[in-house]
């Protein structure tokens, strides 16, 4: 998979120029054009973004469910009639937008032609009013970018075939963590199957049979390129989706692990495999080391999901507030310390991985809820979306042909009874599933992403809620083309 800003079929934009289809991850036609002409127009006529909001989450939630300013109320009001057509290019709904740029041309015109007609009287106006003179070069300037948007829109590639889904596994469970392994033939992932503590396991394409990796409770942490695991031996659960316990690297193939550091919430390999970057968690204090010994960033906020970019010059990461909160922030640091902040303000984040290419990040976040949706987000911080289905979806890792390991996430919770002297619990109410699903995604080139979006609401956040994710019992699936289980909430 290739991610070129150019790329026909895929959903992306910049996150205040947006239509709300664009942002629910749905499917676009010509229409979507028509909105982001309208934010350019309003951007023009006010000097402001009709939605700016502070973070691209909040702008996105705002192209949601926040009407423009109004442009009559500007120091220098705009003309009714030019008015009408911003509103109509903002409408939240295509089908009340103008339906092709052919139309918005004739209104332009039509009211282009209305402001350069002279009669004396409007001539008289004209001579008296001068704040109003720049109507007629505007309209003819925004006549031609929409007559050049039209051509450009028609001109586009058509949309390809839609994504592929192949399930991986098929064991009931939570999976906490997934990579590729190297032959590009097999899966790794770190699970809790069927009721049994967190362990690795090794599934292939040719025999979808999950078999224990023999590290014996351990939790898989990542894979290199040579095939060596770095890995959590004697895991303890953290918050959310995250775990710590003392690093250790293994072989593939099998053999002893050697301990490494204690106290890992997360780790990566660099491309080469000779080094780990990990985050540590000591005194209260979270501290990411790239390689281990050399501190790039230290601090009381959690952090978690470290990735080492493809060039093994940046760590991209999530930054959560200190009081295990998934949500967050994601964050790039390079190997001098130098930190960027790539996007903010999200509710929830889970999951994350480099483009092949490196010239993006790509992370599973929830702008309400648990509802994931696979994005993008440039290193100049341009940010899109790749995937949006009707399931919250994670993603786990990414290969250099493009393909993803995600999983999508149900969940279950039951209510049950035990009888005075006997052992057999008894099932009085299922108020809630969960299933998680492990799938290898194949994204093809030139193609259109799109889904339906479902808000997800949850217990509310805080020491009850970790109480209740801690004490619940627990159902799913891998992850694959349908089904993997994955982290508690």
């Amino acid at each position: 998979m290739t991610s070129s800003p150019t790329e026909a079929g895929v959903v992306m934009g910049t996150a205040g120029y947006m239509a709300p289809e664009q942002v629910r991850g749905a499917a676009v036609d010509p229409r979507t054009d028509i909105f982001a002409f309208g934010a350019v127009l309003f951007e023009m006529i006010s000097g402001r973004r009709a939605f700016q909001r502070e973070t691209a989450a909040e702008t996105m939630t705002a192209i949601l469910k926040d009407d423009p300013p109004e442009l009559n109320e500007l120091p220098h009001p705009a003309p009714p009639g030019l008015e009408r057509i911003v509103r109509r290019c903002l409408e939240k709904q295509p089908e009340q937008r103008f339906q092709s740029a052919k139309d918005l041309a004739f209104a332009l015109e039509a009211l282009s032609g209305s402001a350069t007609s002279k009669t004396a009287p409007t001539a008289a106006i004209a001579d008296t009013s001068k704040s109003q003179r720049w109507v007629a070069p505007a309209l003819s300037a925004i006549l031609a970018m929409a007559v050049v948007g039209g051509i450009a829109f028609l001109l586009r590639p058509a949309p390809a075939e839609p994504p592929t889904f192949t399930r991986v596994s098929f064991d009931r469970g939570e999976i906490v963590n997934a990579r590729f392994a190297p032959d590009g033939k097999s899966e790794i992932y770190g699970a809790r199957l069927n009721g049994t503590p967190l362990d690795t396991y090794i599934v292939r394409e040719d025999y979808p049979q999950s078999v224990s990796a023999g590290l014996q409770g351990a939790g898989l942490a990542a894979v290199s390129k040579q095939g060596q695991m770095a890995v959590l031996l004697h895991p303890q659960f953290f918050a959310h989706f995250q775990w710590f316990g003392t690093l250790a690297t293994s072989p593939i193939g099998g053999g002893a692990a050697r301990e490494v550091l204690e106290n890992v919430g997360s780790a990566d390999w660099s491309p080469d495999g000779n080094q780990l970057a990990v985050i540590v968690k000591e005194q209260g204090k979270f501290r990411l080391q790239y390689p281990i010994g050399k501190v790039l960033l230290e601090g009381s906020n959690w952090l978690s999901d470290l990735r080492v970019s493809p060039d093994g010059e940046r760590v991209a990461f999530f930054r959560h507030p200190p009081i295990s909160d998934d949500r967050g922030d994601v964050m790039v640091v390079d190997r001098s310390g130098r930190l960027t902040q790539l996007s903010s303000g999200w509710e929830s984040l889970e999951g994350l991985a480099w483009a092949p290419s490196g010239k993006e990040v790509w992370f599973s976040g929830a702008t309400s809820g648990e509802q994931y949706c696979i994005r993008a987000v440039s290193l100049s911080r341009k940010l899109r979306t790749i995937y949006c289905g009707t399931a919250a979806t994670v993603i786990h890792d990414a290969d250099a042909s493009g393909r993803m390991l995600v999983s999508s996430e149900e969940h279950r919770v039951a209510m049950g009874y035990l009888e005075h002297g006997s052992s057999d619990v008894r099932s009085a109410l299922v108020a809630r599933r969960r299933r998680n699903t492990l799938h290898r995604y194949l994204r093809k080139r030139r193609q259109r992403l799109c889904g339906l979006y479902a808000e997800d609401r949850r217990l509310p956040r805080g020491p009850h809620r970790r109480r209740w994710n801690r004490n619940r019992p627990l159902a799913g699936w891998k992850m694959g083309a349908d089904s993997a289980s994955r982290r508690s909430r």
